[in-house]
């Protein structure tokens, strides 16, 4: 398997062709961050936990702002278009309205549980991060794809007061309330539970936005 085949970044970190000490040292990173923050963790810190010399991390890296952004850009040149590709793939399959909210919110949140740890870290970064952020809007603009939904007959069933855009910031910001309850609070769900958030999901937005005409 190679690395452009791969939606998940613990798979593409051991696929990917780069030195061991440099895979070392990104493992440790993400374990670092993932626990205590960007800001809280040193490089000697992180040279610790990969079991190598601080200057070995100067050797793949120029200053941690880089080792940082080594670690968050695969997520945009590997992960999210593949991901992204699949994702429309298996979305041309659903027909109903409801059944296409209900695959998006059960898709996009298992991406975000099996990316857990890239993803906190991610989230924190973009937040004070001006060129994740410049990368990460040049990606969603330059991917049209989501263009292919309203050629859609089924979505004329939604409100026509609904935009695309304003569906999917619903079903982001839903899924990601839910993400970080389970992440960053704790909050204790089992996969029972879990499924029937989305599912609650699923019904709030479909209701909120589907056309009251029908």
């Amino acid at each position: 398997m190679s690395e452009s085949i791969v939606s998940n970044y613990e798979q593409w970190l051991n696929l990917a062709e780069m030195p061991e000490n440099k895979r070392k040292i990104l493992e440790a990173t993400i374990k670092l961050y993932s626990k205590q923050g960007i800001s809280n963790t040193s490089t000697s810190q992180i040279a610790k936990e990969a079991g190598l010399s601080k200057a070995l991390i100067f050797k793949f890296f120029t200053n941690k702002h880089d080792l940082t952004m080594n670690l968050i850009t695969p997520v945009l040149d590997h992960i999210l278009p593949v991901f992204t590709s699949d994702f429309f793939g298996d979305l041309e399959k659903n027909t109903e309205v409801k059944e296409i909210i209900r695959y998006i919110v059960f898709n996009r949140y298992q991406f975000l549980i099996e990316n857990k740890d890239i993803v906190l870290i991610f989230l924190s970064e973009i937040m004070v991060n001006e060129e994740l952020q410049q990368k990460f809007f040049s990606y969603i603009d330059s991917n049209n794809k989501i263009m292919w939904l309203k050629e859609k007959p089924h979505f004329l069933k939604i409100n026509e007061q609904i935009t695309l855009s304003s569906l999917f910031l619903a079903i982001a910001s839903q899924i990601l309330m839910l993400f970080v309850q389970c992440t960053i609070f704790n909050k204790e769900m089992t996969k029972q539970q879990q499924n029937q958030r989305l599912e609650e999901i699923v019904t709030l937005i479909y209701n909120g936005v589907k056309n009251r005409k029908e």
